[in-house]
């Protein structure tokens, strides 16, 4: 209903403002122990002549009724605007100068839906990775190294940092390498991308995990 009755009174304010402005202001006002919202449609059209103004909301009634009349429509408009607002126990009213525009509002009872009861669900119980376990960030990007092994080492793990692919590689073929329990991997690096390096750690050890990590938004 509300729709419908916006609808209308924006329609009217349109269609007799040909420059200036139509404005639409919402309030909530609490003048007792319902609160009522009010809308108001302000138009710097052309106005109300006080004649017609005791009639405004009468079926059929029209501002200017001559044959030759400006504006269509056949007056319907604002009789069912104070129709849907009787409806829900509302009002309307309006204030025009001729020539300088109008303003229609309406107030009608607000009932407001009370805020639904979520149950707060138990929290799931944290899988973290064994602070015992070693990461080997390869990316060669010298800060990116830098930032991740910070973090790791806040966190309680021991951190092996490799700039390229290649120096992973060879550090896990070595015999003094110590046990890697997961690869945070970078994928676009120079010489050797990081693809190509995972396929070549897969065939050393499959067992070791291997997350892709990349700054490129287009992937």
């Amino acid at each position: 209903r509300i729709r419908k009755i916006l609808s209308h009174l924006i329609n009217n304010a349109t269609k007799f403002t040909d420059k200036g402005f139509v404005s639409i202001e919402f309030r909530v006002l609490h003048l007792g122990e319902t609160p009522s919202i009010k809308v108001s449609i302000k138009d710097s059209g052309i106005g109300i002549p006080l004649e017609h103004q005791t009639r405004i909301f009468e079926v059929c009634s029209q501002v200017d009724e001559t044959p030759s009349r400006r504006f269509g429509g056949i007056g319907l408009g604002l009789s069912i605007v104070k129709g849907l607002v009787s409806m829900m126990d509302g009002d309307v009213s309006f204030e025009s100068t001729f020539g300088q525009g109008s303003c229609f509002w309406f107030t009608v009872p607000a009932h407001f839906c009370s805020a639904p009861s979520w149950s707060t669900p138990k929290e799931a119980p944290m899988r973290c990775l064994d602070q015992s376990y070693t990461i080997m960030v390869v990316d060669d990007t010298l800060v990116n190294l830098r930032l991740v092994s910070a973090i790791a080492q806040r966190e309680g793990f021991e951190c092996i940092c490799m700039q390229s692919g290649q120096a992973a590689i060879s550090y896990l073929k070595s015999d003094f390498a110590r046990p890697v329990h997961i690869i945070l991997l970078d994928i676009w690096m120079p010489e050797m991308t990081g693809l190509e390096t995972a396929q070549i750690i897969q065939s050393i050890d499959a067992s070791i995990p291997i997350v892709a990590c990349t700054a490129d938004t287009n992937m």
